[in-house]
């Protein structure tokens, strides 16, 4: 299988410090040269392919010798060199796609981590339909990897309100591949939206109680003081006839001061 050439710079720039950059770093000018002859073109591809295995074997069998701060200021290093360069939408989702399928090819399982994370990362940070329909329509089908698909099945799934209308995913269409996964996505994110619903009604549920609740505090309130009113009304002295106490009334102090529920004289 076949990878263009600034995808293998990035592969290659992975295997020596654990990461890549989307504007491949100029060092790795070595596999950049245009082939003037057929001849030149094998040599460039025996060259790649030389360099690559050797990146593995470092990759797999010296990483523990590399202490993480050196890998560190090296993957530091290479970050400065792309420093305010700016890269296209479709063609950023497009790197992370070809750097899972160079994971997906040669087994490298974080490679195909930090892809999927750096795709899902650039997603949530634009978006942009026209651009996702450019991608499936260039790269779907040299994308291998089931989490990537599945990804961008999930992403197809959230803004299928955008991209209904180019029909992108029906039979013979450049998405025809990823349809199952964004039927996927389409059923998760139902899924979630009846979930919410039912949150919704039962926090619906929950305020109407408490409504109800505090109608039948207040009512009850209501009806104390009309109760206390009453009793002012009907009694203007002590009860007892030999009690020569000064008369008074006041509210009973027990309950709440904002409930009165009984007088007391005396």
């Amino acid at each position: 299988m076949d990878f263009d050439l600034d995808s293998v710079k990035r592969f290659l720039e992975f295997l020596y410090t654990g990461d890549y950059h989307e504007i491949p770093d100029p060092a790795l000018a070595l596999i950049t040269t245009t082939p003037t002859s057929a001849r030149n073109e094998i040599i460039q591809r025996a060259t790649v392919q030389q360099n690559i295995g050797q990146a593995i074997v470092s990759y797999n069998g010296e990483d523990d010798q590399n202490g993480p701060a050196e890998t560190s200021a090296l993957a530091n290093q290479l970050g400065w060199l792309t420093l305010g360069v700016g890269i296209g939408a479709a063609e950023s989702w497009a790197c992370h796609c070809r750097m899972s399928s160079i994971a997906d090819y040669y087994d490298v399982a974080r490679l195909s981590e930090i892809a999927l994370a750096k795709l899902e990362e650039s997603f949530q940070r634009a978006w942009c339909a026209p651009s996702f329909h450019a991608l499936v329509s260039d790269c779907l089908n040299d994308i291998s990897n089931r989490d990537t698909l599945a990804l961008l099945g999930s992403i197809a799934a959230q803004h299928y309100s955008e991209l209904a209308g180019c029909n992108l995913f029906r039979a013979g269409a450049p998405g025809e591949a990823l349809a199952p996964y964004v039927l996927a996505g389409v059923i998760e994110v139902l899924d979630e939206t009846e979930a919410r619903c039912e949150r919704s009604e039962d926090y619906c549920t929950e305020l109407s109680l408490a409504l109800e609740r505090k109608d039948s505090e207040l009512n009850q309130r209501s009806t104390n003081l009309k109760e206390c009113e009453s009793l002012l009304e009907d009694w203007s002295c002590c009860r007892n006839n030999n009690c020569n106490a000064e008369f008074n009334c006041y509210f009973d102090t027990k309950g709440p001061s904002e409930s009165p529920r009984k007088m007391d004289f005396g």
